[in-house]
């Protein structure tokens, strides 16, 4: 199997797992299902960057939106958008090189392995173990959910304020130019 040197979050990513290779290298374990998984050469924060730039934002800009709007200072989940919405979280601090992190819309169940160790089910039925305890893990994944339930109250209070044609714009219906 060849390792990939680029990737981008899908809608069906399920996870960016780190695994350190030789002489420390970080790479990242993409799973995009059970039977789907494959290495890419980098970390997964520089996915994630790269990702975001991708989709037109940054990853200080996604940390900063996600932080409003939680009123948190650290470990926030961050939002992608672009085809889709797509939540994500992360399990140690935001800027570790050797972050693992788990899409909101592919996480199962997280269940205690031991006092220090999570068990995380993916949607597709893959599960890996990581080192957090599971309180710590669940409450990372609550406030996943609690940023995709106040970004879309958000959007549909704003998508119920009626839009109003601005002078000087050119009108779909009459397909002419209106002047001030």
């Amino acid at each position: 199997m060849l390792n990939r040197t680029d990737y981008l979050l899908k809608g069906k990513t399920e996870a960016l797992k780190a695994i350190n290779v030789h002489n420390n290298y970080i790479h990242t374990q993409v799973i995009e299902g059970k039977n789907t998984t494959f290495i890419v050469e980098k970390p997964p924060i520089a996915i994630v960057k790269d990702s975001l730039r991708e989709y037109g934002m940054t990853y200080k800009g996604a940390l900063q939106a996600a932080k409003y709007k939680l009123d948190k200072k650290s470990t926030p989940p961050i939002r992608i958008w672009g085809a889709q919405d797509m939540y994500w979280f992360y399990f140690s601090s935001q800027y570790d090189i050797d972050n693992t992190f788990v899409s909101l819309a592919h996480i199962h169940e997280m269940q205690p392995f031991n006092k220090n160790m999570t068990k995380i089910i993916l949607t597709s039925g893959y599960y890996f173990n990581l080192s957090i305890s599971c309180n710590k893990a669940k409450k990372r994944w609550d406030q996943a959910r609690l940023l995709r339930g106040q970004i879309q109250d958000s959007i549909n209070k704003q998508s119920s304020v009626p839009l109003m044609e601005l002078p000087g714009m050119i009108s779909e219906e009459k397909e002419e130019y209106k002047s001030e």
